[in-house]
């Protein structure tokens, strides 16, 4: 057996799958035999043995191939260790790449982490930022509440002492009757002093308990051709509004209120010149006294509330006899003495009458119900006779109903033309604030009183018709 490196051009020639190689037979020099040559493969060592049928063959190959394998050998065996040392230098840069892929990726990853980590301060230090913000605009809301409740406290006081005052001067018109003076202190204990106005305050002051949304929904009823031909018609009208307010409530307050006492305000605040028509406003929330105790609420403090407030607003001049109350202050006796008084209006003024929340009367209990039946018996009755005033100068009464959501009883007085219904879930497309709603409102009451009947009416139609300038 003799151990043989194989030259590269050798082993790039064997089929390396295989451990046994043949090479071709070597012949005896009269060709009478051949002579078997056997190479073993050791690809771990890149090596061969030889094996040969008798030990004449081995010495005649080692004759023949002798020095020129060993010549061919030594000049191999350089490159085989260069090859040897290449594999090692690849493997060393191989290691030293996964080594330095590895470094970068535990870099990025370290990067990765602070930049996440910076990136929660920032979203931690903007959501403090906009909790500050936020404490801070409440905190403004809350002075502006203050400041406008502390304006709204002035001016309630100064409109209870001109009540007071208006209605010790009422007393004074017929100073023979006792009738009338005992009439005026009954109605005013009944009412409890003057509630409305702290009412009114109270709507107005829970404007900012309601989304931008909830508002816009009640007050879009002021864009209707109907709410607008209410306000702004000269002849006298009535109109019941179902809010369908979706239990926007608060405190017995609705937006459907917020919106009445808008419009009260509004209507409040006109000029008022001896040359043009009086705006006279009354109004009363009944949400405010629709608890079964207490001996101020119910549909016969709505009536004498209004009785009082028209006896301090009534304008300067002589009020016959109020009709007796004989068997007390009852519902249809109240609705008389409310009759009889619209009966007396003077020519040039324009009386409101705006009744929030009037379906929480509604109930059987207490009797309130039937009560709410004579109220509207009463309303149908005045629109009725008023509408038959159609002179320029007659006195116009104008009695707006809301709720929140929808009437039940009151409805039957009341027919499809004189009915606004919100269901539809439009919304009013400006400003919903009460300041800027209150210009809007303003805006519309201010109508040319002074012209004809047939130039307003005309006018009127044609901004219905949309061809008026």
């Amino acid at each position: 057996m003799s151990e043989r490196y194989l030259p590269a051009s050798l082993l790039k020639e064997m089929n390396k799958d295989e451990s046994i190689v043949r090479f071709d037979a070597w012949r005896t020099k009269d060709n009478t035999g051949i002579l078997g040559v056997t190479a073993h493969y050791d690809k771990q060592r890149a090596v061969y043995t030889t094996s040969l049928e008798n030990d004449n063959l081995g010495k005649a190959i080692n004759t023949v191939f002798g020095d020129e394998l060993a010549e061919v050998e030594g000049m191999i065996r350089p490159v085989i260790i260069a090859e040897r040392a290449l594999a090692k230098c690849v493997a060393i840069l191989m290691a030293g790449r996964a080594e330095q892929t590895a470094r970068r990726v535990t870099a990025t990853q370290i990067e990765a982490s602070r930049i996440r980590k910076n990136q929660y301060e920032n979203h931690g230090q903007l959501m403090s930022g906009m909790e500050d913000l936020h404490r801070r605009v409440q905190e403004q809301n809350s002075i502006m509440t203050s400041l406008y409740i502390m304006v709204q406290d002035g001016i309630r006081g100064q409109r209870m002492t001109e009540t007071n005052r208006r209605i010790k001067s009422v007393t004074r018109i017929a100073p023979s009757s006792s009738n009338n003076e005992g009439l005026l202190r009954a109605l005013y204990d009944k009412v409890g002093g003057n509630p409305h106005v702290e009412d009114l305050a109270f709507a107005l002051m829970k404007c900012s308990a309601f989304t931008d949304k909830a508002l816009a929904h009640a007050a879009y009823v002021a864009t209707t051709s109907r709410f607008h031909q209410w306000l702004t018609g000269q002849y006298s009208d009535t109109i019941l509004i179902d809010g369908h307010c979706g239990g926007q409530v608060v405190e017995k307050v609705s937006t459907m209120s917020v919106f009445c006492a808008t419009l009260v305000r509004s209507i409040q605040e006109l000029p008022q010149s001896p040359e043009l028509r009086r705006h006279l406003v009354l109004y009363f929330f009944c949400g405010q006294h629709s608890y079964q105790y207490g001996d101020h609420n119910g549909p016969s403090v709505l009536i004498a509330s209004l009785i009082t407030q028209l006896i301090s607003q009534w304008p300067e001049q002589s009020l016959t006899d109020l009709p007796p109350a004989a068997s007390g202050l009852h519902i249809r006796a109240l609705c008389q003495i409310f009759s009889s008084l619209l009966d007396q209006l003077p020519p040039k003024i324009n009386l409101y009458c705006i009744l929030d929340g009037i379906s929480d009367f509604e109930t059987v209990l207490g009797g309130w119900a039937d009560e709410m039946r004579v109220v509207g018996e009463c309303i149908q009755a005045i629109t009725t006779r008023f509408k038959a005033h159609i002179h320029a100068d007659a006195a116009t009464v104008k009695l707006l109903l809301a709720s929140a959501e929808r009437s039940d009883g009151i409805c039957d007085f009341f027919v499809a033309d004189q009915m606004i219904d919100l269901r539809a879930g439009h919304l009013y497309g400006q400003d919903v604030s009460p300041g800027v709603l209150v210009e809007a409102l303003q805006g519309q009451v201010s109508y040319p009183w002074e012209s004809s009947v047939g130039e307003v009416e005309s006018q009127y139609f044609e901004q219905l018709d949309g061809t008026g300038s």
